[in-house]
């Protein structure tokens, strides 16, 4: 294993996954939170209410603050501009950032791949919300995950990319994963395979 992947026990305690839609980070933190036994925290979850209304900014911090008063957890989403400051806090926050940085293409098929099939099967994404995606939504609408990961993959790649470049954030752990191969390695240290 590559050893710009290991964690020490402190820097597993409180992770948190990054990365534009498609990139995989909701299925790498669910891994993680099973593995580490840690409690999964999605930003998305919180952020959405019903019938895809979204949720008051200052309700929005209240949620996410009592969900990460556990000594442990798994955190999946960005919401940086929204509470960066909550989720890396010297205090509590983040102990290690995973960044899912992987190529345009991969990412962009996956997205189209997972908003077909969410489509297709009318999944409900975050129960009790009713919230679920459709073919127009999905394909042909201002509100797409694929526009949205069209549009959003370069800026989300420069801003994680210069944060790792400054000193802001010296008491986080980052960890970026470029590949499928990548996230594979970094996975085997807590799986023990």
């Amino acid at each position: 294993m590559d050893d710009e992947f290991v964690l020490t026990p402190a820097q597993r305690q409180r992770i948190h996954v990054v990365g534009t839609s498609g990139s995989g980070k909701s299925t790498l933190a669910r891994e993680l939170s099973r593995l580490l036994e840690a409690p999964y925290v999605e930003l998305d979850a919180l952020h959405w209410l019903k019938d895809w209304q979204e949720e008051d900014n200052d309700r929005f911090r209240e949620k996410l603050k009592a969900k990460l008063r556990q000594k442990k957890w798994v955190l999946d989403g960005n919401y940086f501009s929204k509470s960066v400051d909550i989720q890396w806090a010297e205090q509590g926050g983040a102990t290690t950032v995973v960044w899912c940085d992987y190529s345009f293409p991969l990412t962009l098929t996956r997205a189209t791949k997972r908003a077909f099939i969410r489509a297709w099967n009318q999944t409900e994404i975050w129960p009790g919300t009713g919230n679920r995606e459709s073919f127009s939504k999905s394909f042909f609408s201002h509100d797409s995950v694929i526009l949205w990961t069209i549009i959003s993959y370069r800026h989300i790649k420069t801003r994680y990319g210069d944060i790792i470049e400054n000193n802001n954030y010296e008491h986080i752990r980052f960890v970026r994963l470029r590949s499928p191969n990548d996230c594979k390695q970094f996975l085997q240290q807590f799986s023990g395979g």
